[in-house]
């Protein structure tokens, strides 16, 4: 999966972890480097790294314009 035109932008991951557990994820990708994606996590106002072949499905998240 190409990260390239996901980095800066805030998108909603569904993520399986290493115990096979699927999570939903609001993050801020920073960079994709090794297989690995660096991004600012949303809701945990934490950075994170995430396997790149963990990551089952990523859509950008819309921003409301008022």
């Amino acid at each position: 999966m190409s990260m390239d035109k996901w980095i800066g932008r805030k998108v909603m991951i569904i993520y399986l972890d290493q115990q096979q557990h699927v999570s939903q994820r609001v993050i801020r990708i920073l960079k994709f480097e090794n297989g690995i994606l660096h991004a600012y996590d949303e809701s945990k106002r934490l950075p994170r790294t995430f396997r790149g072949e963990r990551v089952l499905a990523m859509e950008q998240v819309k921003q409301h314009v008022s």
